[in-house]
């Protein structure tokens, strides 16, 4: 075997038959990168629409900036709270049930 990896090894194909000790190491950097570019996309938003309202000249936004952020991230929770709700969640049967705790 050779000390480096074939492509082959580490492609999205052969990942159920990674070990089961790096699944979760996975996970977590695709969770952290994806939480970091939301955020990232976030604050790029929230700074155009901060920088449309103000003015000219001036180093600060007026208060309907913050309103404004303030309106779109309330729409937002708004939005996932209802889609949260209208979500359909898979019933546990007792066999599915059985595995979960074994």
């Amino acid at each position: 075997m050779s000390v480096w990896a074939s492509s082959s090894e580490f492609s999205p194909r052969s990942s159920p038959n990674w070990p089961r000790a790096i699944r979760p190491g996975i996970a977590a950097g695709v969770y952290n990168s994806l939480r970091t570019l939301g955020g990232s996309a976030a604050g790029a938003v929230f700074a155009v629409l901060l920088a449309g309202f103000t003015a000219s000249g001036s180093l600060s936004s007026s208060i309907g900036g913050y309103i404004t952020i303030w309106s779109v991230c309330a729409g937002a929770f708004i939005i996932s709270a209802l889609a949260l709700a209208f979500m359909r969640m898979p019933r546990l049967t007792d066999s599915s049930a059985r595995k979960a705790h074994s």
